[in-house]
């Protein structure tokens, strides 16, 4: 049986699974980042907490999270965190350039390596 786009079920289910994988992935991943940071470790189960207190660990300012609400600057806001996240961790810039293009390797990389959290203006 095939659905609309012309994948059979099986394939649909599978990319389903995988996604759901990933997702559930970054959720402990985040969770490991806010302990690391001297976060609550239930922060990341609470979305719009979630993007404050990222915002905050990152920018230092938990307000700009507002940002996200922006339809085309939040792409670069997003971006704009993700590089933060692996420069407040204490990684290198070409890294944190690594970490824009490839979050779902990078994050799981700074949430379970040695690296620590380091507030930088």
């Amino acid at each position: 049986m095939y659905n609309y786009y012309g994948l059979s079920e099986g394939a649909s289910a599978g990319s389903s699974v995988i996604s759901f994988a990933i997702g559930i992935l970054m959720l402990i991943s985040y969770v490991f980042i806010f302990s690391k940071a001297d976060e609550a470790p239930w922060a990341p189960f609470l979305p719009i907490y979630n993007a404050y207190c990222l915002t905050r660990l990152t920018l230092g300012n938990g307000w700009y999270f507002l940002v996200l609400l922006i339809p085309i600057a939040n792409l670069f806001f997003l971006a704009l965190v993700t590089f933060r996240l692996a420069i407040v961790f204490e990684k290198s810039i070409p890294f944190a350039i690594f970490a824009i293009f490839f979050p779902y390797i990078a994050i799981p990389i700074i949430a379970f390596g040695n690296c620590k959290y380091r507030y930088i203006s």
